[in-house]
């Protein structure tokens, strides 16, 4: 399990960017949206009374926003989705494989540029390989995702990546 219990958005509607929510207070659980999100600060997600979180843009929520052609496109394959941007367009990773069983993706990226790290970033959003496949995994499949394992196996970072409900618009 990782240490950070963020979860990523897909875009709500034509105009808005993909957005991830991060728990404030450390006790909380995992944010599972039920709505739409706007843009407000802090959310409250649920009926605990620590259940406050932020909307940020993440790396992988930025990159959808900056690459043309991403966003709202992401239908298709996700594995040749990834593949194109993490080895294709941003040259950060060998290959890129992925399979699904149910509500869990596992993502493998082969050597990737950027290893994760004990950073306290990538400890409250995640690596950027993980960042970036949870963002892209959330505005592919149109469901909110979280990273929730990470291992470096060989020359693979290995990720397991839970998606949750859709949420109501």
């Amino acid at each position: 399990m990782l240490n950070y219990k963020v979860v990523y958005l897909p875009a709500s509607g034509p105009e808005g960017q993909p957005r991830a929510v991060f728990p404030l207070h450390g006790n909380s659980d995992r944010p599972v949206p039920r709505r739409s999100i706007d843009d407000r600060r802090p959310l409250r997600y649920g009926p605990g009374t620590d259940d406050y979180g932020l909307i940020v843009a993440t790396p992988g929520s930025q990159l959808l926003s900056m690459i043309e052609g991403l966003g709202d496109g992401l239908a298709g394959n996700l594995e040749q989705e990834l593949s194109s941007v993490l080895v294709g367009r941003l040259n950060l990773a060998d290959a890129v494989l992925s399979s699904r069983d149910g509500d869990v993706l596992v993502v493998k990226v082969s050597r990737p540029a950027l290893i994760p790290s004990g950073r306290s970033s990538h400890n409250v959003i995640g690596s950027p390989a993980a960042s970036i496949a949870a963002a892209m995994a959330a505005q592919s499949l149109g469901r909110p995702a979280s990273a929730i394992s990470k291992n470096l196996v060989d020359r693979w970072l290995v990720m397991e990546i839970e998606l949750q409900p859709a949420v109501q618009m």
